[in-house]
């Protein structure tokens, strides 16, 4: 018999070993079908589970870590240990998503997934894991059916459309075993890069902590008084930076000082050290257009929270105004070089970037602009916005709800460590070095992450060609 495959299906049918055979998933099955909607559930385990897509981890196991519950008189359909339950619709990535249910109880299952009871010759774990290939490869990507907002494949189609490969049980369970075994020591390596990966972000929390605690460095009060020399303290600084605004004053009325920041409840700072406001220190704390301007083909380029990263702005994906809109704009909120953007909305709500491109743009009102007094070293000013200090006062004015966000008024009276000029700059070096480290290490485990999803691929697809057994 011939089989369409359709596109992307990885493995080789036309040269399989002996006692080995190939035909649609449906002549090996009992039974498929899908489960049941329901709109009303609950996550306080009342009725009985009702597995979804979400049950079903990237790596082919039953997740019981969130599950909804639905009231037992909904539906009759239970999953039994042995059945195997296919992911039928979500998006076209993860359609497809196929695990064993390993665990006695009773359990429903959504519309969104299908129930797959084999036929005695197959076993459960062999055809999941064939599967799993299957998915890991994107073939059912590539081969449902795709709707608005979610893509699908029906039991007929998993029935009579996609190819399945037999093997003799006893090399189903050969198989099954060494993967299982292989699979095993691999889970472990991943799980072992993963704690990696989050050592080096309390790591790199730890630093920024110490930065602006004044513990990574030495202090500028310390070496002044190691070297014999006199030096200008953070709160001289302050001052300074104060003077400086209120003589260059040119607006309407009397100059309104400056509010200094509350300090109740703050931590001690190092000798030299000043508590500020954000304000006094900030020629400039304003943010984008907010009602949406009439954008063009071709013109100046006009950035919102999207295009904020924590390296730096991108005009990848920018959308553009005309060049009479952005000079009005740009009267009000005119990031330039080594600015520091914040992100006000969104789902990156609190990402902070430098500018770091001379190109003139826009920005929309989902990010909040900050231009430092020229005796503010920009580079430690972000490096304090990201330290857990600043991040956990953002999230405390940026609200609970739905649709949290940061205001000017909010970042205006934050309070910021200020210390000497010359120990801005020392800091800003060291950090930049321990991250240089984080950086380097960070992506050496992503390598070997992604070394490890390609040798879990290229097991499979040696399990299933009988390469590995």
């Amino acid at each position: 018999m011939s089989i369409e495959t359709g596109i992307h299906y990885p493995l080789n049918l036309n040269d399989l070993p002996d006692g080995w055979r190939a035909a649609y998933f449906g002549e090996f099955t009992e039974r498929i079908e899908p489960g049941f909607a329901s709109g009303e559930h609950n996550q306080t385990g009342s009725g009985i589970p009702h597995l979804r897509p979400m049950n079903i981890d990237r790596g082919g196991r039953i997740d019981f870590s969130l599950v909804k519950s639905v009231d037992a008189t909904k539906d009759k359909r239970r999953l039994a240990v042995g059945d195997v339950i296919f992911n039928n619709t979500n998006s076209p990535e993860l359609v497809g998503k196929t695990a064993v249910i390993s665990q006695s109880g009773e359990f429903a299952f959504s519309n969104h997934m299908t129930r797959i009871q084999l036929k005695d010759s197959v076993l459960p774990k062999f055809a999941a894991l064939q599967f799993h290939l299957l998915w890991m490869r994107g073939y059912f990507k590539y081969n449902c059916v795709k709707h608005v907002n979610q893509a699908s494949i029906s039991s007929k189609t998993l029935a009579q459309s996609v190819p399945f490969i037999w093997a003799p049980l006893e090399q189903q369970e050969n198989i099954v075993a060494e993967l299982e075994k292989q699979f095993s020591r691999l889970d472990e390596a991943v799980a072992n890069l993963r704690r990696v990966k989050a050592n080096l972000k309390r790591y790199k929390a730890s630093v920024l902590k110490a930065a602006v605690e004044g513990r990574l460095v030495e202090t500028e009060a310390s070496l002044a008084r190691r070297e014999g020399r006199t030096y200008e303290t953070g709160e001289q600084l302050l001052q300074r930076i104060l003077e400086e605004r209120r003589a260059r004053w040119a607006g309407r009325g009397k100059y309104k000082e400056l509010v200094a920041p509350d300090e109740e409840g703050l931590h001690t700072l190092p000798e030299g050290w000043a508590w500020c406001a954000c304000d006094q220190i900030s020629e400039k704390i304003t943010d984008g257009e907010h009602i949406s301007p009439n954008t063009v083909a071709h013109g100046v380029p006009l950035l919102s929270a999207k295009d904020v990263l924590d390296t730096g702005v991108t005009f990848d994906d920018a959308k553009f105004v005309a060049a009479v809109d952005s000079e009005k704009f740009r009267s009000r909120c005119n990031p330039d070089r080594g600015d520091v953007l914040i992100v006000s909305r969104g789902a990156t709500i609190g990402r902070a970037c430098l500018v770091n491109s001379d190109q003139e743009f826009c920005l929309m009102g989902s990010v909040i602009l900050m231009k430092p007094h020229a005796g503010v070293n920009s580079a430690y000013l972000l490096q304090a916005l990201k330290a857990g200090f600043f991040q956990t006062r953002l999230t405390a004015v940026s609200g609970s709800t739905a649709q949290q966000a940061i205001y000017i008024r909010d970042i205006r009276p934050l309070q910021m460590p200020l210390p000497p000029q010359a120990e801005q700059a020392r800091i800003v070096a060291e950090v930049d070095r321990h991250l240089s480290i984080i950086r380097e290490v960070e992506a050496e485990v992503d390598t070997n992450l992604q070394r490890a999803q390609a040798l879990r691929q290229a097991t499979l697809a040696k399990a299933f060609s009988s390469t590995l057994v």
